[in-house]
């Protein structure tokens, strides 16, 4: 454990990783603050205590919306995969509760508002990754890491107990190891992807541009690409399966998840309500919340120069996800700071940045300036 310990010391992204995840800790909340996360809470404890994913209505409404009632309990409608990280945090919470005087209640919140952290290091660990894989100098990975991690809504969203930076990590996970592309690293993908779907369903629109990605890296359809596309296919179908039987489980129809009829709460109307908004509002537009952001737009073009086939798969994805999101019923993903279901896809804006040329002092000064009115904003 010690040899590994000094192996990974001695890796660059980790020292510079350091001070930005001691800067998280200091800055989580401390407790559970999100309904969403109460649900699986909820769920956790249910297993560990009972063997069920049965759970307490938290209060009639939603008893009478719920798909499937059995002995008045209800299924949670959220995702296994925030259960299954939250299942040893409620188990230590329990074991922190045998000392005298601790509140059970209380140790466990504490440990769950820390969750997203290991995850949110993760993130950044596979950011820096494809910035080398990309073939970006030192200094500059480590500028896009940094003020990734602190200029950001990934700073805000670490800190909380909403699930989006989890999904980012497994999202990064995905994009580094397609990108490195060294032999079976597509399994490694796959995997990533299958953690992704697991935590959220609706991840799955995401597998398209990630398999067009290998279409072009193949230059075609060959048996190489074929070979590809089946490993990447594996875990990510073991995934799906697993899901539709965890949902014909609990409902009876593996189509079911729990958001009954889901299908009406993405539409058109939507979309032609939210899409705009989702860029340039003071209330949850993405320059808004993100204005480090828009030092980034010029780089697009020299990404595509160098790194056309990565540009294409960045830019695809975030081409999918942006009016996918906006054509939800929830104006901002509910209750949130900014829009919160974006939030995966900022790292992935943000990268391209990479490719900015900042030969002019005036260029620096102006990066320099919308980079420290976006930490003032995520402060």
């Amino acid at each position: 454990m010690t040899s590994l310990l000094q192996r990974i010391w001695q890796r660059p992204e980790a020292r510079l990783l350091c001070p930005v995840l001691v800067l998280y800790l200091l800055t989580a909340k401390g407790h559970v603050e999100i309904s969403d996360t109460d649900y699986s809470l909820r769920t956790a404890r249910a297993l560990v205590e009972e063997g069920t994913l049965l759970i307490e209505p938290p209060d009639p409404d939603v008893a009478r919306t719920a798909p499937k009632l059995v002995g008045g309990k209800m299924y949670s409608k959220y995702g296994i995969g925030l259960v299954i990280i939250l299942l040893p945090l409620v188990l230590l919470g329990k074991g922190l509760a045998l000392i005298p005087g601790v509140s059970e209640n209380l140790v466990t919140g504490f440990l769950i508002s820390f969750y997203n952290i290991p995850f949110a290091i993760g993130v950044l660990w596979f950011l820096y990754g494809i910035c080398q894989k990309l073939g970006m100098k030192e200094n500059r990975a480590r500028l896009v890491v940094v003020t990734t991690a602190i200029a950001t809504m990934c700073w805000k969203y670490t800190v909380t107990d909403y699930s989006q930076i989890t999904q980012c990590f497994f999202l990064m996970g995905t994009l580094y190891f397609l990108i490195r592309g060294k032999e079976k690293d597509t399994m490694w993908a796959s995997a990533f992807f299958a953690g992704l779907i697991i935590m959220k369903l609706v991840n799955v629109v995401l597998w398209a541009p990630c398999a067009f990605y290998l279409l072009l890296r193949h230059k075609g359809i060959n048996h190489l690409l074929i070979k590809d596309v089946l490993r990447f296919a594996s875990i990510v179908t073991i995934a799906g399966l697993s899901l539709m039987l965890y949902n014909y489980l609990r409902f009876g129809d593996p189509a079911q998840s729990g958001y009954s009829s889901v299908e009406s709460k993405f539409n058109l109307d939507h979309l032609s309500r939210d899409f705009v908004d989702s860029f340039f509002t003071p209330q949850r537009g993405l320059f808004a919340f993100n204005p480090i952001l828009l030092a980034t737009l010029p780089a697009w073009i020299p990404l595509f120069r160098k790194k056309a086939k990565e540009g294409l798969l960045l830019l695809a994805i975030c081409a999918l996800w942006f009016p996918f999101m906006a054509s939800w019923v929830s104006y901002q993903g509910g209750w949130a700071w900014g829009a919160r279901t974006i939030v995966p896809t900022v790292p992935l804006l943000w990268l391209p940045f990479i490719f900015t040329p900042l030969s002019k002092s005036w260029q620096k000064a102006g990066v320099g300036i919308i980079a420290i009115i976006s930490c003032y904003l995520q402060t």
